[in-house]
């Protein structure tokens, strides 16, 4: 909210003030307040000038209270009847599914086991399982070895780790980037047309892998009340 209302030239608490308005409660603590600040994020959403918007993807959220994240999400989505009306409910071990149909995308949303997975796509239940079962396992008490020098760039209230195949990031990418560099100064900006970014992002990938530069790395951080996110590469 604070980031929002500095965006928008706005006083502190305008835009939760809006949003409590449009939803006819504070989402602050009727849902955001039950979710931990750590998540992870599956999949790589991406746009193409000709192959169109791939929003395939799993978000993964630890919740504080399963009942009460599942009571809040609900209250908020009953303020969209037209997409969130009709669903179709499975089960996976015990953990009921809810899907969507009429979403924008196909949605599915999952709570239970200290977990709220949310999946779009066409195989958003399956995704939603994927994320079920990996959350069986017991994550490791340290990171990978290999991550200890990047670790010396962690930012306080380190929470998450991730990795991402630049070449896969640029091809889905990089229509936006190029779209955005059109808006730089001229002496930053480039025009290169939309329709070559195939080319571009495969022109790209043997300079990755030659200098080793393919994998790019990130870490969050959350402490003091400010979430950080740095990239490394």
């Amino acid at each position: 909210h604070a980031g929002e209302d500095a965006y928008q030239g706005d006083r502190v608490g305008t835009s939760r003030a809006a949003e409590e308005r449009e939803y006819g409660r504070d989402l602050e603590t009727d849902l955001f307040a039950h979710l931990h600040t750590d998540y992870l994020l599956l999949g790589l959403p991406g746009s193409h000038p000709t192959k169109g918007i791939d929003v395939t993807s799993c978000l993964v959220l630890r919740t504080r209270d399963d009942a009460k994240v599942a009571a809040g999400l609900a209250r908020m989505l009953g303020r969209w009847p037209r997409w969130f009306e009709a669903t179709r409910t499975t089960e996976h071990d015990g953990v009921k599914i809810t899907s969507y149909p009429d979403f924008p995308e196909p949605l599915s949303i999952a709570i239970g086991r200290g977990l709220c997975i949310v999946a779009v796509g066409d195989d958003a239940p399956e995704r939603v399982i994927a994320g079920l079962e990996r959350a069986k396992g017991k994550a490791p008490e340290q990171p990978p070895a290999d991550w200890m020098p990047t670790l010396r760039h962690a930012p306080p209230g380190t929470n998450g780790i991730g990795d991402a195949d630049l070449h896969e990031l640029l091809q889905r990418q990089l229509p936006l980037l190029l779209t955005i560099a059109a808006f730089l100064p001229v002496e930053l900006a480039t025009f290169l047309p939309l329709d070559d970014v195939d080319a571009i992002a495969e022109q790209v990938a043997p300079l990755l892998d030659r200098f080793e530069l393919r994998r790019l790395r990130t870490i969050t951080g959350w402490q003091d009340g400010c979430w950080t996110f740095r990239a490394v590469w």
